[in-house]
């Protein structure tokens, strides 16, 4: 079982641009069993990932704003994705097999797709957390052990995790930490 992390400033590559908040949902960090359908949006050519899809548990979210202080409400959602990320335009790259993610380094590379900073929506399903916070806080969710946000190990699944904000156009921060079994 490999722990791994993605935020949305995460460099080599992945990071892309920071897409400022709207009224609809963005999604700044979006994660998915890797397999040969989901890696065809991958800017390295299209290239199928060549390995097997593993479940994963999300049991960490830091989300917080990086824009000037202001009393404005932003609302994070984590959601289950429903179609494969080749449909989510990648503003950086596609993860799979990266040692870029992996936190400790004696375990394997991620086999999940992990993308940030996404240009376009990919098709969500349920939401399974969500929390409301003013801009000015940053907020952390630490799953109690067994409750972790867990994505089967199966092509086209996943979570994204999103924000809105009727009032607050900049940016927001996330960093999700994830194992793979």
């Amino acid at each position: 079982m490999a722990n791994f992390s993605i935020n949305n400033s995460t460099g080599s590559g992945f990071g892309g641009t920071a897409q400022s908040m709207a009224a609809t949902y963005k999604t700044f960090v979006a994660i998915a069993a890797g397999s040969s359908s989901v890696g065809s949006g991958a800017p390295s050519g299209g290239a199928a990932s060549p390995y097997n899809a593993r479940r994963g548990k999300i049991y960490d979210i830091l989300i917080g704003t990086n824009g000037t202080p202001a009393d404005n409400f932003v609302t994070f959602d984590m959601s289950r994705i429903t179609a494969a990320l080749s449909s989510v335009a990648f503003a950086g790259a596609v993860s799979s097999g990266s040692s870029s993610f992996v936190l400790d380094t004696a375990d394997g590379l991620i086999q999940a797709f992990a993308v940030a900073n996404s240009t376009l929506e990919s098709s969500v399903g349920v939401s399974v957390w969500s929390v409301g916070i003013n801009q000015r806080a940053s907020y952390r969710w630490v799953a109690a052990p067994g409750s972790e946000i867990v994505y089967p190990a199966a092509s086209s699944a996943g979570v994204a995790l999103r924000a809105l904000s009727a009032a607050y156009t900049g940016t927001v921060t996330g960093t999700v930490l994830f194992q793979e079994q």
